[in-house]
């Protein structure tokens, strides 16, 4: 009897010691994956299957880890193998779902999610999963329908408002994606991507010291949150508050060295304070990371404009038209630095493609009048002037500048009309000009 009573107590410590174990291991996954210690995860999750081979939670928290691990094949078998020792736990249909996606496995994937809701009508996650799914898809309608049904069944899915917002914004509609986000974060003040998504709408509106505001917000909970330093200092950019700008963009090249396009940015800055041989050297470490990039040549062109160096300009320009030939500020803006150098009849060449380009281009008028009328072309700069004002009749420097080009080919009475549209429209230099031809 006694040996008996002693196998069974040694059988219940046994198991006890089983359980615990499993559990302990099941649990120790959990933490590593959490810490994103995938690897780890894994193991411990392998070993308590071993010791309990019909723990769907360890078959899941495998399945999670094997993901982010980009192991999409041992993962479905991972989740399948739960759904098979439990096939009304709606979470892991979920779990196997998202998993298809990434597989591109979208048709089974949204039979993974119509089966949890099957199972439980309730269960709020499988919209916001399809919804997701969706939203890839480019079904906005859909996908929206089925976060307001997840919202509908958990009025605290925090990530379900979040989802609609980014979908909302895919509608242009801003109101209502900002909305959501502070519901949002409402719901959890920690979810530092809503308030970083809010901010991006922000400026979207042009609201810069709103945005600044959530972009603080969204670095203070995640300092490495790297793109919200770059949009945060975008908007003081637009602000003109050109220091704190400044040091935002350094902060993101300490962390993203090859980023050619926050070069620039930090180059425009620069700029803004009048630091222009600064600016070019950043413009000029921007294009020695992106050699093609028009937009770096572009802004370097305009700042050797604005020192005068005319032909660093010209090299820029050129540049660019070498790789897009129909570039049509590049055109402009060569142009004018032909003009600059006093070779008028190049830039006529330049400014003529830039209106072959598109006819409608007041600017490039205007300014090859000019050079027209330096070469003592007068007919063809009083059409190009003309050409200005149909485009813009309230072009006070078009109508000034044509009253001269009839000036000197004669025309008296119609040069002082020009010079009182351009009073009219307040000219300065036209009334003293009046004053001078008129009177």
């Amino acid at each position: 009897m006694k040996k008996t009573f002693y196998l069974l107590i040694a059988l219940i410590m046994n198991a006890s010691v089983y359980c615990q174990t499993a559990n302990d291991y099941y649990n120790s996954g959990v933490d590593k994956h959490a810490r994103k210690n995938f690897e780890g995860a894994i193991a411990d999750f392998t070993k308590s299957i071993e010791l309990n081979p019909t723990s769907i939670y360890s078959y899941n928290g495998r399945g999670f880890a094997k993901r982010r691990l980009g192991d999409y094949i041992g993962a479905i078998i991972d989740f399948t193998k739960s759904i098979e020792l439990n096939p009304n736990y709606v979470k892991t249909y979920c779990n196997r779902g998202n998993v298809k996606i990434d597989l591109q496995e979208f048709e089974a994937a949204i039979a993974d999610f119509n089966t949890a809701m099957q199972i439980d009508p309730k269960y709020a996650e499988a919209y916001n999963s399809r919804g997701n799914l969706k939203r890839k898809l480019n079904d906005i309608l859909g996908a929206l329908d089925d976060y307001s049904k997840a919202i509908d069944l958990d009025s605290k899915f925090a990530n379900a408002f979040f989802n609609r917002g980014v979908t909302k914004v895919r509608l242009k509609d801003y109101e209502g994606a900002i909305a959501d986000y502070t519901k949002t974060i409402k719901i959890d003040p920690t979810y530092y991507e809503a308030y970083y998504n809010r901010g991006n709408i922000h400026i979207q509106l042009k609201d810069y010291k709103q945005a600044i505001s959530d972009f603080d917000k969204a670095i203070k909970i995640n300092p490495k949150l790297i793109q919200a330093y770059d949009d945060r200092a975008y908007s003081k950019m637009a602000l003109k508050d050109y220091p704190a700008a400044i040091q935002d963009f350094l902060e993101v090249i300490k962390h993203q060295p090859n980023n050619s396009k926050t070069y620039i940015n930090l180059a425009y800055s620069r700029q803004g304070l009048g630091d222009t041989k600064a600016a070019i050297a950043d413009y000029s470490k921007a294009i020695e990371i992106k050699p093609i990039d028009t937009l770096a040549y572009f802004y370097r062109g305009n700042a050797f404009y604005s020192l005068q160096d005319y032909k660093g300009a010209i090299d820029d320009y050129t540049k660019i038209i070498e790789i897009d030939s129909l570039n049509l500020n590049a055109h402009l803006n060569r142009g004018r630095a032909n003009i600059g150098l006093k070779y008028f009849t190049a830039a006529i060449v330049d400014l003529s493609k830039a209106i072959e380009i598109n006819p409608r281009y007041e600017n490039a008028y205007y300014h090859r009048g000019f050079a027209n009328k330096q070469l003592e072309d007068y007919s063809n700069a009083i059409y190009d002037y003309s050409k200005a004002i149909e485009i813009n009749p309230k072009n006070a420097d078009a109508y000034l500048e044509r009253s001269f080009a009839k000036f000197e080919s004669g025309q008296k009475d119609s040069g002082c009309k020009d010079l009182a549209k351009a009073k009219e429209l307040g000219n300065t230099r036209a009334i003293e000009s009046y004053m001078i031809h008129c009177k």
